[in-house]
């Protein structure tokens, strides 16, 4: 499931990167972002660097009002330590990526 969510953000980021360049700005001085703004030399922190670099802090079941299935919620942040802002990952139960969602 891990690696379907990474995939799900990884397009997401692809996209619309405004969350990768919302952290850069925002953390920069967190460690991992120091490191990824270093690896990247001068270019934008790439969606791969920065997917890989995002872990997740949360699993859990959601099961939405009105809806018939219960979801499987995966929250991925950057640096929990200095952000509070997570890219969430619903899934259904069938390991189908329903969605990602920016969430704090």
């Amino acid at each position: 499931m891990d690696t379907a969510a990474r995939a799900a953000i990884r397009e997401e980021l692809q996209q619309d990167r405004y969350f990768i360049d919302h952290h850069a700005d925002e953390l920069d001085e967190a460690e991992v972002i120091k490191r990824l703004t270093r690896e990247a030399n001068g270019e934008p922190i790439s969606v791969d660097a920065f997917t890989a670099a995002m872990h997740p802090v949360r699993i859990s079941l959601w099961h939405p009002t009105g809806e018939a299935e219960t979801r499987i919620v995966m929250d991925y942040t950057i640096d929990a330590a200095t952000s509070d802002e997570l890219l969430a990952v619903k899934v259904t139960r069938d390991g189908t990526v329903a969605s990602v969602d920016w969430e704090s």
